[in-house]
């Protein structure tokens, strides 16, 4: 189980193996925006992220051996996306 969540203020989502989420349209105070993600059980996310077609953005967030692993996703209004 992980939580994803907008630090804009947005309570945080838990999410099952294998379950999707869409977010129709990420808000922010500037077109920027940010996600964070963290594992229930504290193990460590690996965020690999692809865009399968125009419009869309995809992020998987396996458990990996890496420490101390992922945390967040930046988003900028250019295209470019930052994981941290």
């Amino acid at each position: 189980m992980i939580k994803i969540q907008k630090p804009s203020g947005t309570d945080a989502i838990s999410l099952s193996l294998g379950q999707k989420l869409n977010l129709e349209q990420i808000e922010g105070t500037k077109p920027n925006t940010s996600l964070i993600f963290w594992s229930e059980k504290d193990l460590s996310l690996q965020a690999i992220v692809s865009k399968p077609n125009f419009g869309t953005l995809r992020l998987e967030l396996p458990p990996t051996l890496r420490s101390p692993g992922d945390r967040s996703l930046y988003i900028m209004d250019d295209g470019r996306i930052k994981v941290f």
